[in-house]
């Protein structure tokens, strides 16, 4: 998958990767016992959207998702996302399109101004980019344009200039991402383009249309006796839609976490693991963060961290949803090796905890996602994180049933060496790093 939202620019100095520490070596297959450790259709329409707004006719060509459509004006190229849950290395996410001013391949989405749109369905839950992540900010006045209706702000994030905006109809949600100021040009939300473009988004998925087509009042139906119609005022019962437990989310984490699928420098690194620590902060709007480090890293200097949403999933504990963020957020890991960090994005990955492959083991959690380096698309891997609660014991997964896991062996590495002896030693509440716990086992 290549990633489309800009930011977060570092040199790249892949040096040797001999030194793994703290690994061990083990088979390479998705059913080795253990890891070794240290599509859419595009449509074309030249019709103008209502709201073209002034500056001029806009023309263009529809690219339709297969979610939604939007106009993609003459000057302007559309950049899908690939789908990275899909078997399917050619299929696109239809909840995601950018559109880049001036773009000719992926590289320009980093340097050109663009719009980039995500969409919200039945299926689907999208939150409002949280402010507190971008530094300039300034609030915007509701700006209307055809039959939407957006709320947002600007701000500045390493130097980027970007505008935020949310609509929600109550079926479908809508968040737009504009970088509107670059080295290589501006755009703005007065421009007659990005005008045509946010008027004339729309659904297109049929359950989504069906929807919303329920949604609309009815006509009150005619009666030939008037008042022979039910009293308004007379209760009705209503069913209770019970509220995900988000709060089961909050608090301190332990695991590991292993590169699948790596390719050029990480290939090497293929079925290697780590022992992973996260902590995830929940909020009382339904977001919240989360920051995980490794044995290579630490809470300071994280491997990865990301705000979230949640949102109902298969059980009342709900899933927790990839909102905005980075993998590699320190741009280090391995000893001497500087990495690129790379933006996630939102719903970039979405951890279910009723249905996951580990979902049979008690307060157990899988994410697993996609790195791939901003600036050199060859060079990426899928991870898997696995995670229980600090305190946890994992003796039920060493002799569970692994069978449809990825590997046999789901232990983390220094469970028996690191991990029991702490809680042994009483220590309640999880080190800020590897090193930090072998300090305190003396």
């Amino acid at each position: 998958m290549k990633k489309i939202l800009c930011i977060l620019l570092s040199l790249l100095l892949v040096l040797s990767i001999a030194a793994c520490g703290g690994t061990t070596s083990g088979g390479g297959d998705d059913d080795d016992d253990s890891p070794k450790t240290s599509k859419p259709d595009k449509t074309e329409n030249t019709d103008k959207p209502e709201g073209t707004g002034e500056g001029g006719e806009v023309t263009g060509e529809y690219y339709d998702t297969g979610n939604f459509k939007a106009i993609v004006p003459a000057g302007w190229k559309a950049f899908p996302q690939h789908d990275v849950f899909s078997d399917d290395p050619n299929e696109m996410n239809p909840n995601r399109l950018t559109i880049c001013k001036g773009g000719n391949d992926d590289w320009d989405l980093f340097t050109k101004p663009n719009v980039q749109i995500s969409y919200g369905g039945a299926s689907t839950t999208l939150w409002a980019t949280d402010e507190s992540w971008y530094e300039d900010v300034e609030a915007l006045e509701p700006y209307v344009s055809g039959n939407h209706t957006w709320t947002g702000f600007k701000g500045t994030s390493l130097g980027y200039k970007y505008i935020f905006l949310y609509e929600d109809t109550g079926k479908i949600q809508y968040q737009i991402s504009i970088m509107y100021e670059t080295d290589a040009g501006s755009i703005s939300l007065d421009d007659a383009d990005v005008k045509a473009i946010l008027a004339s988004i729309e659904p297109t998925n049929a359950d989504d249309l069906a929807a919303m087509a329920e949604a609309q009042p009815e006509e009150p139906a005619a009666t030939e006796e008037p008042g022979t119609t039910e009293d308004p005022t007379e209760p009705v019962d209503v069913p209770a839609t019970p509220a995900a437990d988000y709060g089961w989310w909050e608090g301190e984490w332990y695991g590991w976490w292993c590169v699948k699928d790596g390719t050029g420098v990480f290939e090497n690194l293929n079925d290697l693991a780590w022992d992973a620590y996260a902590e995830i902060n929940v909020y009382y709007d339904g977001t919240g963060i989360i920051t995980l480090w490794d044995t290579e890293t630490s809470r300071n200097s994280p491997l990865m961290t990301c705000w979230l949403t949640f949102e109902p999933g298969t059980d009342e504990r709900g899933a927790m949803v990839a909102d905005t963020g980075s993998f590699f957020d320190s741009g280090s890991w391995l000893p001497n090796w500087s990495v690129n960090a790379e933006p996630i994005a939102a719903r970039d990955w979405i951890s279910d905890s009723g249905n996951s492959t580990v979902s049979h083991f008690d307060d157990m959690i899988e994410i697993v996602g996609k790195y791939v380096d901003p600036y050199y698309s060859t060079e990426s891997f899928t991870y898997h994180i696995y995670l229980r609660p600090w305190g946890t014991l994992w003796e039920d997964v060493k002799t569970g049933d692994t069978s449809g896991c990825i590997y046999r062996d789901m232990m983390p590495l220094y469970y028996d060496g690191w991990y029991l002896p702490l809680l042994e030693k009483g220590v309640d509440s999880l080190p800020a790093s590897f090193s930090a716990g072998k300090e305190l086992l003396g």
